[in-house]
C-alpha cells in the first residue's frame, strides 16, 4: 500500500516567511540533514537566527503533523552548543496513523 505524503508548507506571507519556507524546503530535500551553518548560509542569515526561525516553523508544522528535529552527531564535551547538530524534517507519531 503506497501512500503519498504531502510535505508541509507554511502560511507566513511576510518576507521572513519566505525564508522560513526555504528552510523547510531545504531540510525536507536533505537526506542527511543540514547543520545550522548550512541553513544560515543558504538563506543568507546569521546562524543565531536559524534556531529561532525553526522554533517558529515548528509551531506551524505541528498542526500539519510535522516537526523539524535536531540530532547531535558530534557532541564535544565542555563545549556549549552543538556544531554537529543536524536538522531533519520528521513526521509526528500521531500524524502517521
Amino acid at each position: 500500500m503506497n501512500e503519498t505524503i504531502s510535505l508541509p508548507s507554511l502560511f507566513f506571507k511576510r518576507f521572513h516567511g519566505q525564508k522560513r519556507q526555504t528552510i523547510v524546503d531545504l531540510i525536507s530535500d536533505s537526506t542527511t540533514g543540514l547543520t545550522r551553518s548550512e541553513v544560515a548560509a543558504a538563506i543568507d542569515s546569521p546562524t543565531n537566527c536559524v534556531s529561532v526561525m525553526i522554533n517558529q516553523i515548528n509551531k506551524e508544522l505541528a498542526n500539519q503533523g510535522w516537526k523539524i528535529n535536531s540530532t547531535d552527531l558530534e557532541r564535544q564535551p565542555g563545549r556549549r552548543g552543538a556544531p554537529g547538530r543536524r536538522y531533519r524534517l520528521v513526521r509526528l507519531p500521531f500524524a502517521m496513523s
